[in-house]
Protein backbone atom coordinates (compact mmCIF):
# COMPACT_ATOMS: atom_id res chain seq x y z
CA UNK A 1 0.00 0.00 0.00
CA UNK A 2 1.37 3.42 -0.95
CA UNK A 3 0.64 5.73 1.97
CA UNK A 4 0.37 9.38 0.99
CA UNK A 5 0.22 12.64 2.92
CA UNK A 6 0.32 16.00 1.20
CA UNK A 7 3.05 17.45 3.39
CA UNK A 8 5.44 18.26 0.55
CA UNK A 9 3.69 20.20 -2.20
CA UNK A 10 7.02 20.48 -4.04
CA UNK A 11 6.76 16.77 -4.80
CA UNK A 12 3.96 17.29 -7.30
CA UNK A 13 4.96 18.48 -10.75
CA UNK A 14 1.60 18.10 -12.47
CA UNK A 15 -1.68 16.18 -12.52
CA UNK A 16 -3.33 15.49 -15.87
CA UNK A 17 -6.31 13.45 -17.00
CA UNK A 18 -6.62 11.93 -20.47
CA UNK A 19 -9.80 10.65 -22.13
CA UNK A 20 -8.79 8.13 -24.80
CA UNK A 21 -11.24 6.88 -27.45
CA UNK A 22 -10.92 3.24 -28.52
CA UNK A 23 -7.70 2.45 -30.42
CA UNK A 24 -6.20 5.85 -29.53
CA UNK A 25 -2.46 5.99 -28.90
CA UNK A 26 -0.50 8.81 -27.28
CA UNK A 27 3.27 9.19 -27.07
CA UNK A 28 4.62 10.57 -23.78
CA UNK A 29 8.11 12.03 -23.79
CA UNK A 30 10.47 11.22 -20.91
CA UNK A 31 10.71 14.21 -18.56
CA UNK A 32 12.80 13.02 -15.58
CA UNK A 33 9.76 12.65 -13.31
CA UNK A 34 8.30 9.61 -11.61
CA UNK A 35 4.79 8.98 -12.93
CA UNK A 36 1.85 7.61 -10.96
CA UNK A 37 -0.58 6.36 -13.60
CA UNK A 38 -4.12 5.46 -12.61
CA UNK A 39 -6.44 3.75 -15.07
CA UNK A 40 -9.83 5.22 -14.19
CA UNK A 41 -11.82 3.42 -16.90
CA UNK A 42 -11.10 0.73 -19.45
CA UNK A 43 -7.82 -1.10 -19.97
CA UNK A 44 -4.74 0.36 -21.59
CA UNK A 45 -1.50 -1.04 -22.95
CA UNK A 46 1.79 0.74 -22.45
CA UNK A 47 4.96 0.27 -24.45
CA UNK A 48 8.22 1.68 -23.13
CA UNK A 49 10.35 2.34 -26.20
CA UNK A 50 13.43 0.80 -24.58
CA UNK A 51 11.56 -2.39 -23.65
CA UNK A 52 10.77 -5.22 -26.05
CA UNK A 53 7.35 -6.17 -24.74
CA UNK A 54 4.25 -4.04 -24.05
CA UNK A 55 2.07 -4.86 -21.07
CA UNK A 56 -1.48 -4.20 -19.92
CA UNK A 57 -2.65 -1.88 -17.16
CA UNK A 58 -6.03 -2.73 -15.69
CA UNK A 59 -8.53 -0.20 -14.37
CA UNK A 60 -8.83 0.38 -10.65
CA UNK A 61 -5.09 0.25 -9.90
CA UNK A 62 -2.15 2.61 -9.76
CA UNK A 63 1.10 2.00 -11.59
CA UNK A 64 4.27 3.80 -10.58
CA UNK A 65 6.79 4.36 -13.38
CA UNK A 66 10.31 5.48 -12.53
CA UNK A 67 11.95 8.25 -14.60
CA UNK A 68 12.20 6.94 -18.14
CA UNK A 69 15.17 7.11 -20.50
CA UNK A 70 12.89 6.80 -23.56
CA UNK A 71 9.36 7.67 -24.63
CA UNK A 72 6.26 5.68 -23.68
CA UNK A 73 3.28 4.81 -25.89
CA UNK A 74 -0.11 4.51 -24.19
CA UNK A 75 -2.73 2.63 -26.22
CA UNK A 76 -6.41 2.47 -25.31
CA UNK A 77 -7.71 -0.91 -26.49
CA UNK A 78 -11.18 0.33 -25.61
CA UNK A 79 -12.46 3.76 -24.55
CA UNK A 80 -10.37 4.61 -21.50
CA UNK A 81 -9.66 7.32 -18.98
CA UNK A 82 -6.30 7.73 -17.23
CA UNK A 83 -4.81 10.14 -14.73
CA UNK A 84 -1.08 10.83 -14.51
CA UNK A 85 0.52 12.39 -11.44
CA UNK A 86 4.11 13.47 -11.98
CA UNK A 87 6.52 13.52 -9.03
CA UNK A 88 9.73 15.55 -8.86
CA UNK A 89 12.96 13.49 -9.26
CA UNK A 90 14.17 14.35 -5.76
CA UNK A 91 11.33 12.21 -4.35
CA UNK A 92 11.59 9.12 -6.57
CA UNK A 93 13.09 6.63 -4.11
CA UNK A 94 10.42 7.00 -1.46
CA UNK A 95 7.60 6.34 -3.92
CA UNK A 96 8.77 2.90 -5.02
CA UNK A 97 9.76 1.32 -1.73
CA UNK A 98 7.70 -1.77 -0.95
CA UNK A 99 5.81 -1.86 -4.24
CA UNK A 100 5.63 -4.88 -6.54
CA UNK A 101 7.78 -4.45 -9.65
CA UNK A 102 5.71 -5.77 -12.56
CA UNK A 103 8.29 -4.76 -15.18
CA UNK A 104 11.67 -3.05 -15.09
CA UNK A 105 11.03 0.36 -13.57
CA UNK A 106 7.24 -0.17 -13.36
CA UNK A 107 5.53 -0.89 -10.05
CA UNK A 108 1.97 -1.80 -9.10
CA UNK A 109 0.15 -0.30 -6.13
CA UNK A 110 -3.20 -0.82 -4.43
CA UNK A 111 -3.86 2.83 -3.55
CA UNK A 112 -7.47 3.91 -3.03
CA UNK A 113 -7.52 7.68 -3.57
CA UNK A 114 -10.04 10.05 -2.03
CA UNK A 115 -11.77 12.79 -3.96
CA UNK A 116 -11.04 16.31 -2.78
CA UNK A 117 -12.97 18.57 -5.14
CA UNK A 118 -15.12 18.36 -8.23
CA UNK A 119 -12.12 19.13 -10.43
CA UNK A 120 -9.33 17.02 -9.00
CA UNK A 121 -8.64 14.19 -6.62
CA UNK A 122 -7.10 14.88 -3.24
CA UNK A 123 -3.42 14.05 -2.85
CA UNK A 124 -3.88 13.11 0.81
CA UNK A 125 -3.37 9.48 -0.13
CA UNK A 126 -0.72 10.07 -2.77
CA UNK A 127 2.41 11.42 -1.09
CA UNK A 128 4.42 9.07 1.03
CA UNK A 129 6.03 10.08 4.32
CA UNK A 130 9.75 10.53 3.90
CA UNK A 131 10.47 7.60 6.19
CA UNK A 132 13.08 6.13 3.88
CA UNK A 133 15.09 9.32 3.29
CA UNK A 134 18.71 8.42 2.52
CA UNK A 135 20.83 8.08 5.63
CA UNK A 136 23.67 9.62 3.67
CA UNK A 137 22.66 13.27 3.82
CA UNK A 138 25.71 14.32 1.82
CA UNK A 139 24.46 12.19 -1.07
CA UNK A 140 21.02 13.80 -0.84
CA UNK A 141 22.52 17.30 -0.81
CA UNK A 142 24.82 16.55 -3.74
CA UNK A 143 21.99 15.07 -5.76
CA UNK A 144 19.67 17.96 -4.93
CA UNK A 145 22.32 20.56 -5.85
CA UNK A 146 23.04 18.84 -9.15
CA UNK A 147 19.32 18.80 -10.01
CA UNK A 148 19.11 22.54 -9.32
CA UNK A 149 22.10 23.25 -11.56
CA UNK A 150 20.73 21.16 -14.43
CA UNK A 151 17.24 22.65 -14.23
CA UNK A 152 18.51 26.24 -14.06
CA UNK A 153 20.55 25.54 -17.20
CA UNK A 154 17.59 23.81 -18.92
CA UNK A 155 19.83 20.78 -19.39
CA UNK A 156 22.46 22.84 -21.21
CA UNK A 157 25.34 22.02 -18.90
CA UNK A 158 28.29 19.68 -19.21
CA UNK A 159 28.45 16.81 -16.74
CA UNK A 160 32.10 17.57 -16.00
CA UNK A 161 31.03 21.04 -14.84
CA UNK A 162 28.62 19.40 -12.40
CA UNK A 163 31.10 17.21 -10.59
CA UNK A 164 33.75 19.90 -10.76
CA UNK A 165 31.49 22.51 -9.15
CA UNK A 166 30.13 20.07 -6.58
CA UNK A 167 33.62 18.74 -5.81
CA UNK A 168 32.73 15.08 -6.35
CA UNK A 169 34.13 12.48 -8.74
CA UNK A 170 32.34 11.53 -11.94
CA UNK A 171 31.75 8.00 -10.66
CA UNK A 172 30.32 9.30 -7.36
CA UNK A 173 27.88 11.63 -9.10
CA UNK A 174 26.77 8.87 -11.50
CA UNK A 175 26.28 6.51 -8.55
CA UNK A 176 24.03 9.07 -6.83
CA UNK A 177 21.89 9.51 -9.95
CA UNK A 178 21.55 5.79 -10.65
CA UNK A 179 20.68 5.07 -7.03
CA UNK A 180 18.18 7.92 -6.71
CA UNK A 181 16.35 7.79 -10.07
CA UNK A 182 17.92 5.17 -12.34
CA UNK A 183 19.30 7.62 -14.93
CA UNK A 184 22.83 8.89 -15.50
CA UNK A 185 23.57 12.64 -15.19
CA UNK A 186 24.16 12.77 -18.97
CA UNK A 187 20.77 11.17 -19.71
CA UNK A 188 19.10 13.52 -17.24
CA UNK A 189 20.64 16.59 -18.91
CA UNK A 190 19.64 15.46 -22.41
CA UNK A 191 16.06 14.76 -21.32
CA UNK A 192 15.86 18.11 -19.56
CA UNK A 193 17.04 19.88 -22.72
CA UNK A 194 14.58 17.91 -24.86
CA UNK A 195 11.68 18.97 -22.65
CA UNK A 196 12.87 22.56 -22.68
CA UNK A 197 12.72 22.43 -26.48
CA UNK A 198 9.23 20.88 -26.45
CA UNK A 199 7.87 23.54 -24.09
CA UNK A 200 9.61 26.33 -26.04
CA UNK A 201 8.11 25.04 -29.28
CA UNK A 202 4.59 25.08 -27.81
CA UNK A 203 5.00 28.77 -27.01
CA UNK A 204 6.80 29.78 -30.23
CA UNK A 205 5.31 27.81 -33.09
CA UNK A 206 5.93 30.64 -35.56
CA UNK A 207 9.69 30.13 -35.28
CA UNK A 208 11.40 27.48 -37.38
CA UNK A 209 12.76 24.28 -35.86
CA UNK A 210 16.26 25.46 -36.77
CA UNK A 211 15.83 28.74 -34.89
CA UNK A 212 14.39 26.98 -31.85
CA UNK A 213 17.04 24.27 -31.89
CA UNK A 214 19.79 26.90 -31.61
CA UNK A 215 17.95 28.69 -28.83
CA UNK A 216 17.56 25.47 -26.85
CA UNK A 217 21.21 24.45 -26.99
CA UNK A 218 21.31 22.13 -30.01
CA UNK A 219 24.17 22.48 -32.49
CA UNK A 220 21.75 22.42 -35.43
CA UNK A 221 18.47 20.87 -36.55
CA UNK A 222 20.11 17.51 -37.33
CA UNK A 223 21.31 17.36 -33.71
CA UNK A 224 17.74 17.99 -32.56
CA UNK A 225 16.35 15.31 -34.90
CA UNK A 226 18.93 12.82 -33.63
CA UNK A 227 17.77 13.32 -30.03
CA UNK A 228 14.09 13.00 -31.02
CA UNK A 229 14.86 9.74 -32.84
CA UNK A 230 16.71 8.41 -29.80
CA UNK A 231 14.24 9.40 -27.09
CA UNK A 232 10.94 9.24 -29.00
CA UNK A 233 11.66 7.14 -32.09
CA UNK A 234 10.14 9.84 -34.30
CA UNK A 235 10.95 13.21 -35.84
CA UNK A 236 10.09 16.57 -34.24
CA UNK A 237 7.55 17.37 -36.97
CA UNK A 238 5.74 14.03 -36.58
CA UNK A 239 5.78 14.32 -32.79
CA UNK A 240 4.26 17.80 -32.74
CA UNK A 241 1.75 16.92 -35.46
CA UNK A 242 0.49 14.02 -33.32
CA UNK A 243 0.24 16.32 -30.30
CA UNK A 244 -1.76 18.93 -32.20
CA UNK A 245 -4.03 16.26 -33.65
Amino acid sequence: MLSIKNKDSNSIVSITKHELPKETEILLAPDNTLEILQVLKGDVEIQLLDKARPFDLQSGRYFVIKPRSRGMNVLAKQAASIRIIKIAPLNVRRFTKGLDEVATGVYSSSISPTVGSANSSSLDDLIKDDEDAPKNLNQKRTFSSSLDMIKKANGQIKVKDLYSTLNVSKSTLEHHFIQEIGLTPKEFCKIEKLNYFIETYKQNQLETLTELSYRCGYYDQSHLIKDFKHFLNTSPKKYFKSMIA
